[in-house]
């Protein structure tokens, strides 16, 4: 068929020949020829896909499991300063704070969003970026034209661009849009490491009461021990006497048998005891983060020291005092601030977007011209399925900022309950520590009595040792009270959130933090609470809770 209508129709004869040749041997000599570039980079290829193929699920063995664990091992106790003496009250919460891994993991914490806000800030800068590439083809891109008017074939078949290329370009594009949804999440992330600064010094008090607790748990039984173990030698020796008079048929067998039956539960009531000795010494070195098996002794502060101390502010002070303090009401303040700045970002998304480009391109074509150029441009883009979802956005938004205003009220309640109870329970660990003293001193004058008595064969050794398990029992109620009233005078300033140690700690000896402790316990032991701070308000009411009562 022809006609006008098929005329355009290309033919044979223009097409480029192929020449037959044989692709190992030179076009000009006939040598053999090296590899070519894209034999080389199908070989590249076909290797990284078999590699990619051979992947397959490798355990770890037994061996490199056990090196993992002594590296772990070696890791947990080193670069610590070494125990030189006894350890103090304000030495033990020193050593807490500076190897406990439950802060380090805490300072970590902090640390990896402060290079989160580093990385968050670089999202505000436009984008720069360096491109090149290196093409390659089989055949020539050659291209013909016909005319549309008489369908004929108006030039013959020619290329401008060659088989291999390389290009190069340097692109600036800067979205204004992007830049204010990145400021935004810079805010955002700010706040998050303020979060975690909060999160760090609930960490810290908690460490704080933690050691202080035990400390005296274990001082208290240390003290004790000396009297136990010789205690539980006398008991052992009775019984075995005793047996000895069953034996021999000496006595009743019945009254024997109810004195061996007295014996032995001394026995367990005074192993019990050594117990509680040496799990609470150890429960102390683990906060410290001591090496278990490592011998250390405590130092017991002198008596004056140990007498009650008494917190005359009042509740309503204190509970202000809390409000302001607490790591957990300003966590929810922060909380707060990162969702308004979300409700910011759900409102940006109703404006469009402008993108501004710039950039200079290289193209190492033979062909063209000009092989390098510049230009520029500004486009706009309307997302409009993010037009319709942005009012969700936003009401989500504002839903989680009423979400942590409530969750700061419920807090706010639980703190003043939290303070008023520990108040109430350091008064009544005041008396019970005062009775339990009275009682040590009556069972030890009861012991001198009973000792007496024996010496003028007047008592029997069981009588003896009841009445010394009973001194020792008296003796250890005493330091638990001790321990349970310095456990809630530490309860009491936890209650308030105030910070028990210095601004800075990572640069300072154990010496010296265990003196600035001590100030500050100092400071609180004499009254001198953390002033408060005026009440200001702040620009934008709205990020606290509506509340009826004003702030002074």
């Amino acid at each position: 068929m022809t006609g006008p209508l098929m005329s355009h129709r290309p033919k044979q004869s223009f097409i480029l020949p192929v020449r037959e040749t044989d692709p190992t041997m030179s076009r000009k000599s006939g040598a053999p020829v090296q590899p070519t570039r894209k034999a080389i980079a199908l070989s590249a290829l076909s290797l990284l896909l078999l590699a990619g193929c051979s992947i397959k699920p490798e355990p770890m063995t037994e061996g490199e499991q056990a090196y993992r664990a002594y590296l772990v091992r070696s890791a947990l106790f080193q670069d610590q300063e070494p125990i030189t003496g006894p350890i103090s009250v304000h030495e033990a919460v020193a050593r807490g704070l500076r190897y406990n891994l439950d802060r380090r993991l805490a300072l970590m914490e902090q640390a990896l969003q402060e290079r989160q806000l580093d990385l968050t800030k670089v999202d505000l800068l436009p984008r720069l970026a360096a491109n090149a590439g290196y093409t390659l083809r089989n055949n020539v891109s050659a291209s013909s034209s016909f005319s549309i008017l008489s369908g004929r074939q108006s030039l013959e078949p020619s290329t401008s661009t060659e088989r291999e290329g390389i290009t190069a370009d340097l692109t600036f594009s800067w979205n204004l849009l992007d830049f204010g949804l990145s400021y935004y999440q810079a805010k955002q992330q700010a706040d998050r490491v303020l979060v975690t600064a909060e999160r760090k010094r609930r960490v810290v008090n908690n460490i704080v009461q933690e050691i202080r607790s035990a400390f005296w748990q274990a001082a208290t039984a240390e003290r004790l021990l000396p009297a136990i173990d010789p205690l539980i030698r006398d008991a052992e020796q009775a019984l075995e006497r005793s047996r000895a008079i069953e034996r021999d048929r000496v006595g009743t067998p019945v009254e024997q048998l109810e004195y061996q039956k007295s014996l032995l539960e001394v026995l367990r009531t005074l192993r019990a005891l050594r117990t509680d000795v040496v799990t609470s010494k150890a429960r102390l070195a683990s906060l410290m983060n001591i090496a278990p098996g490592t011998e250390f002794s405590l130092a017991l502060p002198p008596d004056q020291e140990l007498e009650p101390k008494r917190i005359d502010s009042e509740l309503r002070q204190l509970e202000m005092l809390a409000l302001v303090n607490r790591p957990e009401l300003r966590e929810e303040d922060y909380q707060m601030r990162i969702g308004m700045a979300e409700v910011d970002k759900a409102r940006l998304r109703y404006f469009p977007s402008f993108n501004l480009v710039a950039g200079g391109y290289w193209d190492g074509n033979r062909f063209l011209v000009n092989n390098f150029w510049a230009d520029a441009g500004v486009r706009m883009s309307y997302n409009l399925v993010g037009l319709l979802s942005a009012p969700t956005g936003k009401r989500l938004a504002e839903a989680q900022i009423e979400v942590a205003r409530t969750r700061q009220l419920a807090l706010s309640v639980a703190i003043i309950t939290q303070v008023n109870i520990a108040h109430a329970q350091y008064a009544q660990a005041m008396e019970n520590y005062r009775q339990a003293v009275e009682l040590d001193d009556i069972e030890k004058r009861i012991l001198r009595q009973v000792a007496n008595a024996e010496a003028a064969d007047a008592q029997g050794s069981l009588d003896r040792i009841r009445r010394k398990v009973q001194s020792v029992g008296a003796e250890l109620q005493r330091g638990r009270a001790l321990a349970e009233m310095q456990t809630a005078y530490a309860n009491v300033f936890t209650s308030l959130g105030v910070d028990p140690l210095p601004e800075t700690v990572e640069g300072a000896s154990i010496h010296d933090l265990s003196d600035a402790l001590k100030a500050v316990a100092e400071r609180w032991g004499r009254g001198e609470l953390p002033s408060m701070p005026e009440a200001t308000p702040p620009e934008d009411l709205d990020k606290f809770p509506h509340v009826t009562a004003k702030a002074p």
